[in-house]
């Protein structure tokens, strides 16, 4: 899972080659990108343009590309050594170099190496015209070395590059000469993909790099390390930020939802807190009410039983034998009960109903119920002949307190 990622922050999810080639003073960037996936590698698309504002515009935003460098500042030999050390080698080809001012790259064949050479002034010219126009390099390549990566798998004796023929022997390169104008366009199927020939050594580049080995030495190992380096920094940088921040945001946006929720919640219970304020308002009301008639109540019955039933047997133990009772009632209602009316009652009052035969006796009991201690008061509230014999009456006592 780490290499992964680290190959895909050293070369992105497509792999881009430039080859710049330059002809009569005209320099032609011709761009290969292919993609690898499942270990497979497909050609995306090919252009070619003299323009590198068109090339860019090619490439999506932060892609890095390989480079090959196959201009007229390359100078490229075919010596038959292979076991000198690659400085040996590249003095032989040209001798007395100074190492200081060129890069070389050398390719060792079976029985011979092709070595190129570049002054570095000129590649560092190169590369800075590259990344002003805002193109990314993960790789540079001199000369043709790595065309070997195709003519080992190619059954040709003939490799045509852009600029370039190849002479082949066993899949060794022999010889290199210049294009000719006469020479048409070729095209090569490598793997059931098609490329014509200006995008031979870009596709080579690419090749090389996923995995068909080349013995390939060069003093650019230095300098591409330190690029891939801050290539592999740079993307790092640029992708975990992005990720970093793409977290932040996703969880400001739960953050936002889960506060959305509450505060709905909340606007929801300030709706119902005036709803419930005006219940328990309601229910203070009816409370208060209850506790008012129960109040009512106790003072109905405040009086001690004792005390109503001392009273009761008072009255009734001089009733004469002329009168009868018919009801004995304490407190009784003022008015008519009824639901939307409090209940009103005659507080510490008596009344009495009943039959006598004898209005004389009967205005002595009356009399005597006066003077008694308990009784302040006393109303005939209604005397009524039913015949010659008998009358009704309803009186009204008013008791005074037990207290008093």
């Amino acid at each position: 899972m780490i290499d992964r990622l680290k190959i895909f922050f050293n070369r992105g999810a497509f792999l881009n080659a430039i080859e710049i080639v330059e002809e009569s003073n005209i320099i032609t960037y011709n761009l290969v990108r292919a993609k690898l996936s499942k270990d497979i590698l497909s050609i995306v698309e090919t252009f070619s343009s003299t323009s590198l504002d068109e090339i860019q515009e090619m490439l999506p935003a932060k892609e890095p590309v390989y480079l090959a460098i196959n201009t007229p500042s390359v100078l490229t030999k075919i010596i038959d050594d292979v076991s000198s050390s690659n400085e040996a080698i590249v003095n032989r080809a040209f001798p007395n170099i100074d190492f200081s001012k060129f890069n070389y790259e050398i390719l060792k064949q079976k029985s011979s190496s092709i070595v190129s050479v570049c002054r570095i002034q000129d590649l560092e010219n190169i590369i800075a015209n590259l990344k002003k126009h805002k193109i990314i390099i993960s790789n540079i390549s001199i000369g043709i070395s790595r065309v070997d990566a195709i003519s080992k798998i190619i059954n040709e004796n003939k490799l045509q590059l852009s600029n370039l023929s190849l002479e082949l022997h066993e899949n060794d390169i022999i010889a290199v000469n210049r294009f000719k104008e006469d020479e048409i366009i070729k095209s090569y199927v490598i793997a059931d993909m098609r490329i014509n020939n200006s995008y031979l050594l870009g596709f080579s580049n690419i090749l090389s790099i996923v995995g068909v080995s080349s013995s390939i030495s060069s003093n650019l190992e230095a300098v591409n390390e330190s690029i891939q380096n801050t290539l592999f920094n740079r993307r790092f940088f640029y992708y975990i930020s992005r990720s970093i921040l793409g977290f932040l945001l996703l969880l400001l946006l739960v953050n936002f939802l889960v506060f959305n929720y509450y505060f709905s919640k909340n606007e929801s219970l300030k709706l119902t807190t005036p709803l419930n304020n005006a219940k328990s308002s309601q229910l203070s009301a009816l409370k208060e009410s209850v506790n008012k008639k129960e109040l009512q109540v106790k003072s109905i019955f405040a009086p001690s039983h004792t005390y109503i039933t001392y009273v009761f047997d008072d009255i009734a133990k001089n009733i004469p034998s002329d009168i009868q009772l018919t009801l004995m009632e304490y407190q009784p209602n003022a008015s008519t009960i009824r639901n939307d009316k409090p209940i009103m009652y005659s507080k510490n009052s008596l009344v009495i109903k009943g039959e006598t035969i004898s209005k004389e006796r009967f205005n002595n009991w009356i009399e005597v119920i006066e003077k008694k201690d308990a009784i302040t008061n006393l109303e005939i509230l209604k005397f009524t002949f039913v015949n010659e014999k008998a009358s009704t009456f309803s009186i009204k006592i008013s008791l005074k307190n037990e207290i008093e």
